[in-house]
């Protein structure tokens, strides 16, 4: 690593090594803050102390203050994590990873996977409902010991909110200055004499008219949560969300309009569809001698449809026409996770173990289209060609047992130890010829892995710790990845190893957390790009990521406070060559060094609704192309907040890109040039009004 790496590491390591002074209200509520409970780093709630891993809580106060219109705007301040904005919701991550679309994060709604392993989609948080959370929690690096596959670069955990001691009615109407509107309703309460809790949360958000030419959507997202005290040491839990959405597909911009800062669209008509629809219910049980259990049920149902503006191909012989296709997969989920907890009588220890299973079949359309052109290159109109080129189903189970000890030799170290075994079975059926657009012949597939994970904690005192880990992630194919347009599968499972050490720290007026990890990956399933501009996947032979994360907090007796947060990182191939062109020790390309989110805040003493902000969101240059040929050169953007709260009515204005830079969420090349996914220009300005209505209804 550079030494760029050490110094924040040696600032740490100096800081817990010396002696820090009595406990002030100020900094013990700040120590209070590290030791918050965790519910994602394990099966169970838990310390942050007792968690051996790299977590970022955002807590409820975080997600009012920022008022995201978008879940980049308040995922990107979790440090190591860059949720890229591709308009109206659509998206791509990186955590440990470059930027990427690949099935390497795991996206939980309470603890429940939102879709299920091998079916990943990467604009998987359009099925998310904003106005149902109440906090979020990002797990950095391997957690297939806990989850399962894809959770490896990082795992986040949707958390929802309870109802309201007392019933009481939210209501909120926002909008910008790019066409953007949304519409937010809340009502909950408790009833039952306090044993029954019924809340409901939804928003209607569109866009019309927007920055880049066909680029409006629609989306519906509605959620409803119930809690039943059934007894002193039994509860059931229930959620249902539904989520339907519909969005123009713009597609990148080229160099010239990119920085010409011309945002035209060549398509008209391509569109992306969601209809989502989960439901879960989870039974919890204590039992005696701190025994306790918990049994969830789970159904999915899930439709995403598109007329992909990726899929569009130009004819070399008639510049006038061209050819794409309309696409729809669909499945359903049916499933189950039973977990036990028991203590057992030595080194104050437990141990917890469960299975789970996910039936899900899958069924997988594309139907072939031609395009009409006109003289300046504008996709105009389409025609059915009552041509299939796929239609496959594939019943997808994946079944797994867990186990996890925790124990406590000494008073101050915690360890965690666990394993986990997944089993998959891919029952593909081809409903057309095998070739190489309609897919594989019908094949069974079945694919397995064991996941060790251990992990050790070692609280300092006085709100310092350190922590350690070794981690296994696997990857098995996706399935589309593996049956579309494929003549024969050859993809083969990703394996990742991780080392992680870290640790935090509490000082008078703020604390400082630091995760440095090395992961290893094998197989790994990665995008090229070929000459004609599309993509195939293909399995890297060896991949290296490893880098630094950090996080320090500090707040001033004005009510000022200060938050860095950021990672340093590099992505390379080790082992890796593409026909005869070799790329080991070459970077990743979409891969920065360095990226980074921080925030001044001032919460005055004489109005303590007010607050005002003023965030710095840091992108490093990548390279854009496996070869290292050429760069993207990053960018720096300014965000500003204001709100304010008074009896229950507030106001708030934001302003995006206050310096307005001109930059590209995401930048890639091929052979036709470099594309850019333009993000929002200078000074984009939106507001809005909540209220707040209370009331004591009796039952």
């Amino acid at each position: 690593m550079s030494g760029y790496y050490l110094l924040p590491v040696f600032l740490l390591c100096a800081s817990l090594c010396v002696q820090v002074q009595a406990q002030t209200p100020e900094r013990a509520e700040i120590v209070d803050t590290l030791q918050g409970v965790v519910v994602t780093a394990g099966h169970l709630r838990k310390k942050r102390s007792e968690a051996p891993v790299a977590i970022t809580q955002l807590t409820s106060q975080e997600l009012s203050e920022t008022r995201a219109s978008t879940l980049d705007q308040v995922l990107n301040k979790a440090s190591g994590v860059f949720m890229v904005n591709l308009g109206n919701e659509q998206h791509s991550m990186s955590i440990r990873q470059p930027l990427s679309y690949k099935s390497l994060f795991l996206y939980l709604e309470d603890g429940i996977p939102v879709r299920p392993a091998g079916i990943f989609n990467h604009n998987a948080l359009i099925e998310m409902n904003m106005a149902a959370l109440e906090r979020i929690e990002v797990v950095k690096g391997p957690s297939s010991a806990i989850y399962g596959s894809e959770a490896i670069g990082g795992s986040i955990n949707f958390l929802s909110g309870k109802a309201p001691v007392r019933p009481e009615m939210y209501f909120s109407m926002r909008g910008d200055n790019l066409g953007y509107k949304r519409m937010d309703l809340e009502a909950g309460g408790t009833f039952g004499k306090g044993r029954q809790g019924l809340q409901v949360n939804g928003y209607y958000a569109f866009r019309r008219h927007g920055l880049q030419e066909h680029s409006d959507f629609d989306k519906l997202a509605l959620s409803l949560r119930s809690d039943v005290q059934i007894s002193a040491g039994s509860k059931l839990t229930t959620t249902a969300t539904l989520v339907n959405y519909m969005a123009d597909m713009t597609g990148a911009i080229d160099s010239g309009q990119f920085f010409s800062r011309n945002y035209p669209s060549q398509h008209s008509f391509t569109y992306r569809e969601v209809n989502a629809f989960r439901i879960r219910s989870t039974y919890d049980k204590r039992w005696a001698r701190g025994q306790q259990s918990s049994f969830t049920l789970l159904y999915r149902n899930n439709l995403v449809g598109q007329n992909p503006s990726y899929r569009v191909r130009d004819n070399r012989n008639d510049p006038l026409s061209a050819s794409g296709e309309i696409n729809e997969n669909t499945f359903q989920s049916y499933g189950g996770i039973f977990q036990h907890t028991m203590p057992l009588d030595f080194w104050n220890s437990r141990i917890t173990g469960g299975f789970s299973l996910d039936d899900s079949p899958v069924h997988y359309l594309a139907e072939y289209i031609r395009i009409r052109r006109n003289e300046s290159g504008r996709y105009i109109g389409y025609e059915t060609a009552d041509s299939m080129l796929t239609d496959y189903r594939v019943g997808m189970l994946n079944t797994a047992l867990f186990a996890q000890w925790e124990a406590s030799p000494l008073e101050r170290l915690k360890i965690v130890a666990t394993i986990r075994y997944d089993g998959f079975s891919y029952n593909y059926v081809n409903s057309l010829p095998p070739g190489a657009f309609s897919g594989a012949p019908d094949s069974r597939d079945r694919f397995s892995n064991l996941s060790p994970k251990l992990g050790l904690t070692y609280d300092l005192g006085r709100g310092r710790g350190l922590y350690a880990n070794f981690s296994t992630g696997f990857v098995p194919p996706q399935v589309t990845e593996l049956y579309r347009g494929v003549k024969v599968p050859v993809l083969e499972p990703s394996v990742y190893r991780n080392y992680e050490l870290g640790g935090w720290l509490a000082f008078p007026g703020g604390n400082a957390e630091i995760s440095l990890y090395r992961l290893e990956g094998s197989n790994e399933i990665i995008s090229i790009l070929s000459e004609e501009g599309t993509t195939e996947n293909r399995n890297a032979g060896k991949t290296l990521h490893q880098g630094l994360e950090y996080t320090l907090n500090y707040r001033l007796p004005a009510g000022i406070k200060f938050r860095f947060g950021g990672t340093f990182a590099r992505h390379s191939y080790v082992r890796y060559s593409e026909e005869d062109l070799r790329y080991d020790g070459k970077e990743m390309d979409a891969a920065p060094r360095w990226l980074s989110n921080s925030e001044v805040s001032w919460h005055p003493g004489f109005l303590k609704s007010l607050h005002i902000a003023l965030e710095w969101q840091h992108m490093g240059n990548y390279y854009l192309d496996a070869a290292n040929t050429e760069k993207y050169g990053g960018f720096d953007v300014m965000n500003f907040r204001i709100g304010a709260n008074i009896r229950g009515i507030a106001a708030w204005i934001h302003i995006m890109n206050l310096t307005d830079e001109l930059y590209a969420t995401h930048a890639a090349k091929s052979a036709y040039g470099k594309r850019y996914s333009a993000g929002a220009p200078g000074r984009s300005v939106s507001g809005w009004v909540t209220g707040l209505i209370r009331t004591t209804i009796k039952f």
